[in-house]
């Protein structure tokens, strides 16, 4: 994953490594495929260091499905 590089030529995986390991946490936004719609989108990753076992740990989110939700409230 670390040479994955989205549509912009940004390694996001790269980015989520620094930033944990620099800041302890952060957001990254890329764009990578979405497996609903079948499409590259963008996305934005939390990243969190767990420090006892110096994992990166992270969870993302498609833009559009924020908007989707927020559409049908």
């Amino acid at each position: 994953m670390l040479s994955f590089e989205d549509k912009e030529g940004n390694r996001p995986f790269v980015k989520m490594v620094e930033i944990a390991k620099d800041k302890g946490e952060g957001y990254v936004k890329y764009y990578y495929n979405n497996p609903r719609t079948g499409k590259i989108e963008p996305k934005t990753t939390y990243v969190k260091l767990f420090k006892p076992l110096n994992w990166v740990i992270g969870t993302g989110i498609y833009d559009s499905d924020i908007k989707d939700d927020l559409k049908n409230k």
